[in-house]
């Protein structure tokens, strides 16, 4: 078995060439596994160029353990069997990368709409504060300098009480 391993545009490719029998399966197997535990982002076993010498039943078997350890890890794995499968499974990986992608950023630019509108309404709050705390301050200073202006108002109504 000739193993090649490449990393492409976010997409890591295994490909196996020439001839793929049980012993290869289990080297092939772990490896995977191994690769696995590292969390890659889209993977895709290429089967087209092998050469397979395994009964039809094992390689099922090896290929669903496979996908099964994959999905258990939430790993987007493509299996393909021939080059056209190769081809469109590149194809999809990347296209699922792009769409992730737009997803991030449209929640970023949520996110960033929604800051925006908070700061806005909090610096207009923080205007509407300053102008009752201006106003609270110059009525004090009023009050302060015994400026008869407020004053009256306050007597009368205390004098309109009794």
């Amino acid at each position: 078995m000739k193993l090649m391993f490449s990393l492409e545009d976010q997409v890591h490719t295994f490909k196996i060439e020439e001839s793929f029998d049980t012993q290869d399966g289990a080297v092939l197997k772990n490896s995977l596994f191994r690769f696995f535990e590292t969390n890659p982002s889209y993977t895709i076993l290429d089967l087209s160029a092998a050469r397979i010498n395994v009964p039809e039943n094992e390689l099922q078997s090896l290929l669903s353990e496979i996908h099964i350890f994959a999905s258990s890890r939430n790993l987007n794995l493509t299996l393909a069997l021939n080059s056209s499968e190769a081809a469109r499974a590149k194809h999809s990986v990347l296209e699922a990368a792009l769409q992730k992608q737009v997803e991030i950023l449209q929640a970023k630019l949520e996110l960033r709409e929604k800051m925006r509108t908070e700061a806005e309404k909090l610096l207009t709050e923080n205007l509407h504060l300053k102008t009752s705390v201006k106003d609270h301050v110059e009525q004090l200073k009023s009050l302060k300098s015994g400026s008869p202006s407020l004053l009256s108002p306050l007597v009368e109504k205390l004098w309109s009480e009794k």
